[in-house]
Order: C-alpha cells, then sequence, then structure tokens
C-alpha cells in the first residue's frame, strides 16, 4: 500500500507509518538550528548558552563512541593513543573556536 495515495488512513494511523532515521536526523538538525536562529533573535546572549551544550553533546557522543572500542581491547594500543588524541584535539578544536570567535 502506498501511503501517499491512500485516501482512508486516519492521522494516527500516519504516524505509525515507518520513516527513515537518516530523515529523522536530518529534520532533527533543521528542527534545531531553526530552534537557535529564533533564540538568537530573541535573545542576545542565546549563542551562549547553545554554544557550550552543543560542545558538551558531542563531547558525549565522542566518548560514547570511542570508549566502549577502547575498552573490549580488540585494537592494539598505538590505535587506541591514535583514537584519544584525536578526541583530545576534537575537544581542542572546540575550545579555540569558542575563545577566538
Amino acid at each position: 500500500m502506498h501511503y501517499a495515495i491512500a485516501p482512508k488512513l486516519t492521522i494516527l494511523q500516519l504516524l505509525n507509518v515507518p520513516i527513515n532515521p537518516q530523515l529523522m536526523t536530518a529534520l532533527g538538525a533543521l528542527m534545531g538550528t531553526a530552534c537557535g536562529l529564533v533564540a538568537e533573535t530573541f535573545f542576545a546572549s542565546a549563542s551562549q548558552l547553545i554554544l557550550p551544550f552543543t560542545a558538551g553533546g558531542f563531547i558525549y557522543i565522542a566518548t560514547v563512541s570511542v570508549i566502549p572500542e577502547l575498552l573490549q581491547g580488540k585494537s592494539s594500543f598505538w590505535q587506541s593513543v591514535k583514537e584519544i588524541a584525536a578526541m583530545l584535539l576534537g575537544i581542542g578544536l572546540m575550545v579555540a573556536i569558542a575563545e577566538y570567535e
């Protein structure tokens, strides 16, 4: 059944339609961008609040994806050192951007 041309589906039935995860991620990014722009127009200091929140989210995602792989012990010692160095470099770049913006 094609969902776009099914005239007898209710709103609740349409909400149960499977949606592509990449589409949901893209829509979430657009909604986050819109919220940030709206907040910036109404509150002059919104960027001071949004930047740490966003940086914290990136750090959380990096640690959640990197640390379990390192703890499994499947990678070599030098690979672990490179991954931790790359993560620390990314955190350092976020700090530099926040300081010199």
